[in-house]
């Protein structure tokens, strides 16, 4: 009789003043047709990069796992946040997220201080150099693949970006 009375409290209720869909069952679950329960996908919105040109490539997302994790690195050193990041951090993380899915050369992106074009603005740039110059050293330790992968990334050519559209020189 206890187990019986601990599965009817994990039920999830109505509010008293809240209305059930019409296809809700007894316990507050939407039901499909057969009575079954509704099996949904979950959706989410594209960015405008994802809807312009698919997803991301493996390499820019481990570009963008490289960059959160020097953020975190640098943001537990210099503001002590003990879980994720700070606001500023996080701003920044943000920002290199949307210059990544934004880069010219997708997938052939050389290391951003190689490339001839400038996503950053200054004032973001000097604070990403800022960021690697502290948490670049201790990638080793505590993230040694992506430290590794990224210092191959540097040692990658540079496209020129009139090759890469198309340009005859």
């Amino acid at each position: 009789m206890g187990c019986l009375t601990a599965i009817k409290a994990a039920r999830p209720r109505p509010m008293p003043n809240m209305t059930l869909p019409a296809t809700a069952g007894r316990n507050g679950l939407d039901l499909n047709s057969n009575g079954g329960p509704a099996m949904t996908q979950p959706t989410r919105t594209l960015t405008r990069s994802e809807s312009k040109r698919g997803s991301l490539s493996r390499r820019l997302r481990r570009e963008q796992r490289t960059i959160t994790a020097m953020l975190g690195i640098y943001c537990k050193g210099h503001h002590g946040s003990r879980i994720g990041l700070c606001d500023d951090c996080d701003g920044l993380r943000v920002y290199a997220k949307q210059r990544l899915e934004a880069c010219p050369f997708q997938v052939e992106k050389p290391a951003c201080n190689h490339c001839e074009v400038h996503c950053y603005s200054t004032r973001m740039r000097e604070r990403v150099r800022s960021v690697m110059r502290y948490a670049g050293p201790r990638m080793l330790l505590r993230h040694p693949l992506l430290a590794i992968q990224h210092l191959l990334d540097e040692r990658r050519p540079s496209p020129s970006l009139a090759r890469f559209r198309g340009y005859k020189n």
